[in-house]
């Protein structure tokens, strides 16, 4: 009987110790936000791209969105540092590659964060929409990141 009692505040001890590192292990751990925000803004030859999508995805295959507002501003959060491939996609119809006319609209997801209105930008050409064809990647650092985007239509 004497050990039993002898244990408990042992017993005791290891659990508060245990809840210690349980909870501290939540603090700065899986979500922390330790990622970069990236702002910058989407031209198109020159002319600022008025809606669509701009979408980081991170070494580790992570893809973060954020809306482009009117202006071309866009701003995306939480971006795992590091290298990220970048892709643009339109909200609305692009040129399709060759002079074939109009696109289809990229179809909204419930993932894809709102966007700017459509104030006559010019359409963002359908090769950036996919980060194997856009060509574009930047390394993103832990805060703030600027990376402004110059697509061509040509």
């Amino acid at each position: 009987m004497v050990r039993l009692m002898g244990s408990r505040p042992q017993l005791w001890l290891a659990g508060v110790l245990f809840l210690g590192v349980w909870v501290l292990s939540g603090c700065g751990g899986s979500n922390s936000k330790t990622g970069g925000t990236v702002k910058g803004k989407v031209t198109v030859d020159g002319t600022a791209a008025s809606s669509g999508v701009v979408a980081f995805t991170s070494a580790n295959g992570t893809t973060l969105k954020g809306g482009i507002e009117k202006d071309g501003t866009y701003k995306v959060a939480n971006i795992p540092p590091g290298e990220a491939k970048v892709a643009v996609i339109s909200s609305t119809p692009a040129v399709a590659p060759g002079g074939g006319g109009k696109a289809a609209p990229i179809p909204k997801t419930a993932d894809m964060p709102e966007t700017g209105s459509d104030g006559g930008g010019p359409p963002i050409p359908a090769k950036y929409a996919k980060v194997e064809t856009s060509g574009l990647s930047t390394t993103v650092k832990a805060g703030e990141n600027t990376y402004d985007i110059p697509l061509s239509a040509k």
